[in-house]
Formats: structure tokens, C-alpha cells, sequence
């Protein structure tokens, strides 16, 4: 795997979140129209006892796999099969680590594209 960027760009806090990240620069976040782009662009939050990805369309992509890893350690597939999904929800194992998460788009059975990665501390 091609060396992958070490952490997002920003956070920003918003009311009833306790966190969340967006990567910068930043073009429009997934809505609830869920448009196609070529672009991922991965956002994370965390909400209770849980690590919520969401993530826009890609244009001709027949799944997404999620990658993630503890900051430092080796990137590792979450997800054991192509999820459809734009969301995926990961419960927090433990507090007082960094982690790191990219999406990509799976398209003839090959990565088609990669988001940013984002990093979140527990």
C-alpha cells in the first residue's frame, strides 16, 4: 500500500457531538442527496461508545472497503466485504488512542479511490 497521508487537518466540535473531523481542504461533505463524485470525502465522529465514518458516492464504484489502523501501526482492512452502505459505526474499544481511517472505492475488484485519511483521538 502506497504511504498514506498521517492525519486529517482539522476538527471541529458541533452541539450534541463530542468530536468530529473533516479533512482540509474540504469540498462538500455527503448530504442527504448522496451526489456522485470522484472525490472521497471521509468524515468522522465520535457519538456514545461509537466511531461513526460517513462518506459521498463514487461515481462507477461497486462497494467501499473501510482501512484503519492505531496511529503508528500497520493499516489493516476493517471490513471483511464490500459494503454498500455510505456509513459505517465502530464501537470504541478503549480511550486515550489515536486512530486513523480511510475509505476506498472498489470498482472491478481493484481500489478505484482512496479518501484522505482522518484521525480521531479517544
Amino acid at each position: 500500500m502506497p504511504e498514506l497521508p498521517a492525519r486529517a487537518d482539522a476538527w471541529t466540535t458541533r452541539p450534541g457531538q463530542q468530536s468530529r473531523t473533516r479533512q482540509q481542504p474540504a469540498p462538500t461533505a455527503p448530504s442527504a442527496s448522496r451526489q456522485r463524485t470522484d472525490d472521497i470525502v471521509l468524515l468522522i465522529e465520535r457519538r456514545d461508545n461509537r466511531i461513526n465514518l460517513d462518506w459521498n458516492d463514487v461515481a462507477g464504484a461497486a462497494g467501499y472497503q473501510i482501512i484503519g489502523r492505531q496511529e503508528g501501526s500497520t493499516w489493516t482492512n476493517i471490513t471483511n466485504r464490500l459494503i454498500s452502505e455510505n456509513t459505517f459505526s465502530i464501537p470504541i474499544g478503549r480511550n486515550g488512542v489515536t486512530l486513523q481511517f480511510i475509505v476506498a472505492a472498489i470498482k472491478d475488484g481493484k481500489v478505484y479511490k482512496r479518501s484522505k485519511a482522518v484521525t480521531i483521538r479517544l
